[in-house]
């Protein structure tokens, strides 16, 4: 400390020599650039949402780098879809000073510069977890349509590496002239040239069209998996089961055959619904119906959109929980009546709302199965037959129901099931044997639900084809990675007096005979891997177990068939994530990235998957009722911007 004195002795001499200290962490100039301070770090997934100190910290050093804190800018940039303009905002530049009043802020070419650097540092890296990895890749494409009505493809590769873990990741997203299957071939294969990806399992192509309703474009999808058939070389099984069509377009196009014939109970549900949600006053009313009938839910009323069958679905789940309330509008709001006498179809009476509650649970079960066909965090290979199997015994059970309006819909949905699952000659027989590399089931459930749609003679026929495919992906793989080490068959016990065997000169030649024909035959026989799988007990049913983890722990035991699990499990069934997969209209680019070049767009959208931490998953239930719940909750101050 410098000794301190009213007049002789100031502060000046501490102020000059602070610049120059080399420990003094917040002097600029060169000679810092080594000085590192201390400070608490939290985990990224802790360091979510607003702290309110009790997270604890791990004490580290840090420093200052101009090079880290652009890095940064461009991850945040990417990942949280912002766009390039946004370092030049006088807000975010005077928030970065106050962090660190050294950081020079880039302007936005810098940061678009950056980007199109970290996208090639990343693409380099995923090219050799797909050189160094030793697996096939599973091909996910889908087309998407900007503002301006341009067609993008979207790419995605889906593995499992090496430690066993279910990736997915979009290796391309490049803009196409049209939609066509010979086209949507040749950009594949530019994509496949490029990244050096020649080891293919199965192509999961779905056409923008056949979201629609009236257009089922098959035949384009079709066009694109010959080109590629030709194009790729070493092909399993000579490409028989390369094509694996999207089960949850499949389902989509089910259910809307069957609501085009759209019943009188779902319009007065809507006319309802739109009538209270046409106003505050309204909806106010309405909460207070509810409250006199003491209706304690917490859904929120939504309307449905008509190219969204499963928006149907919840704006009648959620409209029949407030059947009572709706009913009370009638005598407490005049106005409700008048409404209908306008034309209006309604309201709604118990009739209507006894068939909405069929609907419901008749609805449901697509829900629940498209969600899950949809998945994205979780292997659903192996469930997806299953599924399936599930919704064709449902269809058959209520197709003899009594209600006419269900029974109707029912017929014309089984029409469409049957054209794309009602032959198991028209389905993949690769997700038959995901069914049997599930260690839980094996053949045992494959052979018991095929009996439930199938005879008992054409069920064995299935399952004998199931497991000749998988013997034969087996030679394939063992041919390709080295052969197993075989188990011998288990030889009879010698001839001994001590076993019981009759005396008689002719038994006794019998046995011999025997013994000697099965010692003959039993040791040229060895056990394959699928041999071994397949005779051992299936595992216990248990909530917490892992399919993935399962086979890691049993690599060593089954090596060649765990590669054939390793790529078959990665396959996935649908193009869609959960959170679009209800969608009949496709995907659409937001205005900011319709408005870039196509080249910025493939490298923010690419990046942007590849920096992703983790996937997440959306329930659209939930997400509906939050964003309904803020809206209320703020009173609409937000509506200008939202």
């Amino acid at each position: 400390m410098y000794a301190c004195h009213s007049k002789r002795n100031g502060t000046s001499t501490m102020q000059n020599h602070l610049p120059s200290c080399r420990k003094n962490p917040h002097k600029r100039g060169p000679l810092d650039r080594y000085q590192k301070t201390l400070t608490g770090e939290a985990s990224l997934e802790e360091g979510i949402g607003e702290s309110d100190g009790s997270t604890l910290r791990t004490l580290v050093t840090h420093k200052f780098s101009e090079e880290i804190a652009r890095l940064a800018i461009v991850e945040m940039v990417i990942v949280d879809e912002m766009p390039f303009r946004v370092v030049e905002g006088q807000g975010f530049r005077k928030f970065a000073w106050s962090l660190e009043p050294r950081f020079n802020v880039p302007c936005r070419v810098t940061v678009a510069r950056d980007c199109m650097k970290l996208y090639e540092v990343e693409k380099g890296k995923l090219k050799k977890v797909f050189r160094d990895g030793g697996m096939r890749i599973s091909l996910m494409t889908d087309t998407w349509t900007s503002v301006q009505n341009l067609n993008y493809m979207c790419l995605t590769a889906h593995f499992i590496d090496k430690n066993w873990k279910l990736q997915k990741k979009i290796i391309n997203f490049c803009l196409i002239p049209n939609h066509r299957g010979d086209t949507i071939g040749r950009y594949v294969e530019s994509c496949l040239l490029d990244w050096g990806i020649d080891r293919i399992f199965t192509v999961t192509v779905d056409n923008a069209r056949i979201f629609t309703v009236t257009v089922d474009n098959a035949s384009s999808n079709d066009t694109a998996i010959s080109y590629l058939k030709q194009f790729l070389t070493g092909n399993l099984l000579g490409g028989k089961y390369m094509h694996m069509r999207c089960c949850a377009h499949i389902l989509n196009l089910i259910v809307s055959e069957g609501l085009k014939e759209c019943n009188d109970a779902i319009t007065m549900v809507r006319n309802a619904m739109r009538y209270v949600r046409s106003s505050p006053a309204r909806l106010e009313k309405f909460k207070r119906c509810a409250e006199k009938e003491k209706i304690d839910c917490k859904k929120m009323l939504c309307l449905d959109v008509q190219t969204r069958w499963n928006s149907t679905y919840l704006m009648l789940e959620a409209a029949e929980k407030f059947e009572k309330a709706f009913r009370r509008m009638e005598s407490d709001d005049y106005n409700f009546l008048s409404y209908f006498d306008d034309g209006h179809m309604g309201p709604p009476k118990a009739t209507e709302w006894e068939t909405v509650r069929v609907f419901v649970k008749f609805l449901e079960m697509f829900y629940e199965a498209t969600t899950r066909f949809s998945g994205s965090l979780y292997v659903t290979a192996n469930t997806s037959f299953l599924e399936i199997c599930d919704l064709q015994t449902k269809l058959i059970m209520l197709s003899e129901s009594t209600n006419t309006c269900l029974k109707s819909m029912v017929i014309n949905m089984r029409t469409k099931y049957d054209k794309y699952w009602g032959s198991l000659d028209r389905m993949n027989l690769f997700m038959l044997i995901a069914v049997v590399l599930d260690p839980r089931s094996k053949l045992g459930l494959l052979s018991f639900h095929l009996k439930k749609i199938h005879d008992e003679f054409r069920a064995e026929e299935l399952v004998s084809n199931v497991r000749q495919v998988l013997a034969d992906l087996y030679e394939e793989y063992n041919a390709t990675f080295g052969s197993t080490t075989s188990t011998p068959v288990s030889q009879p016990p010698p001839i001994s007096r001590s076993m019981n065997v009759s005396d008689g000169k002719h038994e006794t030649k019998w046995f011999k005979e025997w013994y000697r024909a099965s010692s003959t035959m039993g040791a040229g026989i060895t056990k394959t891997e699928v041999d071994r799988y397949l005779s051992n007990t299936c595992e216990a049913l248990s909530e917490s177990f892992d399919l993935l983890t399962w086979w890691k722990i049993n690599e060593a035991n089954y090596p060649i068939l765990a590669r054939i699990a390793r790529d078959l499990l990665a396959m996935p069934v649908s193009t869609v994530a959960s959170e679009s997969a209800f969608s009949t209209r496709g995907r659409v680019l937001d205005p900011f990235r319709s408005s870039l070049a196509p080249r910025t767009i493939e490298t923010l959208i690419c990046t942007q998957n590849w920096l992703r931490h983790s996937a997440t998953h959306i329930d659209i239930r939930e997400a509906m009722n939050n964003v309904e719940s803020f809206v209320v909750e703020s009173g609409n101050v937000f509506k200008f911007s939202l």
